[in-house]
This record gives C-alpha cells, structure tokens and sequence, in this order.
C-alpha cells in the first residue's frame, strides 16, 4: 500500500508567485510576490509564511548572500536591486540601476555580488551593500546570465546585444580578462567544477557553447533543441539537463574527464558501491563513509543539489574511508534533511543519509 501524498499549503493570497530561492541554514524559502512588490518567507519546518517584506517594484529575481545573510532582490520595473536582511526581515538598502536588473551572481570568495543591467555591471560590496564597481559593457548590451564556482574568484557573464559573448571577469579587481564569442543569445550558465567547464546555452542559436574555465577558449559546441533557455545539473548522475522554450525534449549532456557527449542515461558500472553508516544520523553520531580504494573525494550534496562539503578520504586497510559530522564548509552544522554523498575516484557511486535535529 502507498502511503498518502500529503500537500501542505503555504497561503500567501497573491497571484504570481515568481522565484523561489531555499536558504539552507534557517532551512527556510524566499519567494518574489511580483503583484504586491513584496517578498516573502516560507518556514520549511511548518510550512507557513513567517514573513513579508516590501522591496521594490515587480520583483522578479532573487540571490542570497550566503556570508552575511542577505537577500538581494532585483526589481524588474523599479529598475534597482533591494538588499535584504534575512536575520531581522528588513530592508537594508536599494540601489538604484536606472534600467531593468537581468542577472545576479553573489561571489563569496571576493564578497562581491553582481547585478547585470543594460550597458553595464553594478559591482555591489557583500557587507557594506556599497557599489564598489561598475563593469561597462557596449551601449546596446546586457549581461543576461552569469555563473561563478564555490574557491574560484572569477565569474563569467554571458552578454548579449551587439554581439554574443562569454566575458571572463576577475572578480578581485573586477577587470573583464578575456572575451570569447558563442552562440547567439546566451541565456543560462552552469560552472561543472570537477571538469572544470562552463557551460552556456544559447536561446537563439540553439545550441550550447561549453567553454574551459579557465577562460581561454570554447571547445565545443553542442546542437540542442529549439532555444534552450534553463540548465540543471544532477550531480549523483553526472548529467546537465538542457530545458526550451519551443521543444518537446529534454536535451542530458554527459560531461566527464575523458569527454564531453550525448547522455542516453546508462548506469555507470561501479554505482553503489558507497557505504554510509549509519543512515540516520545526528551530530553526536557522524557518518562513517567507506567505498573502494580508488575513492578519493566525497562530495556531501544538499536536496537541492548544492555542494555542502568536500572530504578527503583515507586508507583503512585496503578501503578508503572519510568521516562527516554534519557540518558544512564553513564548520556550521547543517540543517536536517535528506543529504547525498557521492564520491569521485575511478568510477561514481552514491549514498544517502538523512540527518536528524
């Protein structure tokens, strides 16, 4: 017998409800609410609505400060970005752009976040909330997606207007390093941080241009379907899911260390083999992980898919072993939930553990 889908409600009474971002230390979600010029905060653990703070006009994207817990909001209509106090539920600034804000990236290896509009990149200090920089783009142009990696101080904006580009950003002295052309419109990015390549999907030209990360050059581009506009990476599978605006089909790019190809989704000949004891866990119990000798790094993912920690595995007698505690890269201890290990070495292999209050 099934157990009973049970769908809980969070009651906000507005229409449009336009992004959703999840804050994984208060294990709470923020969401724009475009027609009341709002946003608003879902407690997970109740599923109730704990508060509701006035931003800017048309609220439509939304980007958390993970270092000093904020909340940044762009405005679609107002033309500016809102700054949010997530631990008091109050606004800290906003700052005007004078056009409409289309992208945002938060870099907490230089404490920067960056808010794209037409012509230009507003570079916005993590702590102060001060602009600290300003990124000019040609006239005509915008940054409509931009992506960075968790220990990496470069970003990469993929602009669109004149011309299409990948522009590779150093994000200490906020300096545009090189310039590589892709496909026309690129829209959505994804940082693969173990094969270390970007990847950039390009709405118009329908297709994806899949750049080393290291900025020098595109090494391929992959033909998908009719303009592609969002990825989405499952790390247990290795696997970026490619989504359109006008296809039936989902497009799976396998990306590994030996090569770049289409994926037709077969299972890998050493999944399974991660051990993870014990499976419920609390913080006065850590999780013992132990594979095969050639695991060498176990990668601690959230539900969501964000990476919470990376360990170091060690030799036990022929078999590699790592130790979690339930802490994420910081030391900070996670919130519960379901969480997956996966370790990288010859082959993948998975387990998942569930962690108690």
């Amino acid at each position: 017998m099934h157990a009973p889908i049970i769908a809980a409600q969070s009651k906000l009474s507005i229409h449009n409800i336009v992004r959703l971002v999840w804050d994984s230390t208060d294990d709470r979600i923020w969401v724009t609410l475009q027609e009341t010029d709002e946003v608003a905060c879902i407690d997970c653990a109740t599923d109730s609505v704990i508060a509701r703070v006035p931003v800017g006009d048309c609220p439509l994207k939304l980007y958390l400060n993970t270092r000093h817990r904020k909340l940044y909001v762009l405005n679609n209509d107002g033309e500016s970005v809102t700054i949010v106090d997530i631990a008091g539920n109050q606004v800290l600034r906003t700052i005007p752009l004078g056009n409409v804000p289309l992208s945002g990236w938060f870099s907490p290896v230089v404490d920067k976040y960056y808010v794209g509009t037409l012509g230009a990149v507003v570079v916005v200090d993590g702590r102060s909330d001060s602009t600290v920089g300003r990124l000019q783009l040609p006239p005509s142009d915008y940054a409509r997606a931009m992506v960075g990696c968790e220990g990496n101080p470069f970003l990469m904006l993929g602009v669109y207007g004149s011309q299409s580009s990948v522009y590779v950003v150093d994000g200490v002295n906020d300096s545009v390093v090189a310039t590589l052309n892709v496909g026309r419109g690129p829209t959505a990015m994804f940082w693969h941080t173990d094969t270390r390549r970007v990847f950039c999907a390009n709405n118009f030209s329908d297709d994806v241009s899949v750049v080393s990360d290291d900025g020098s050059h595109v090494e391929t581009t992959l033909g998908v379907g009719d303009a592609p506009v969002v990825l989405a990476y499952s790390p247990v599978r290795a696997r970026l899911y490619v989504g359109h605006l006008n296809s039936g089909r989902v497009y799976v790019i396998r990306d590994s260390l030996i090569g770049i190809a289409e994926s037709k989704a077969t299972p890998r000949s050493g999944w399974g083999r991660l051990r993870a004891t014990p499976t419920v866990f609390s913080h006065q119990k850590p999780v013992c992980v132990s594979g095969a000798s050639d695991m060498q790094t176990i990668v601690v993912l959230s539900q969501d898919g964000r990476i919470v920690k990376r360990l170091r595995s060690y030799d036990d007698g022929g078999a590699a072993k790592a130790i979690w505690d339930g802490t994420d890269g910081t030391g900070r201890d996670v919130p519960p939930g379901v969480y997956t290990l996966v370790a990288q070495g010859a082959a993948l292999a998975h387990a998942r553990v569930v962690r108690l209050p």
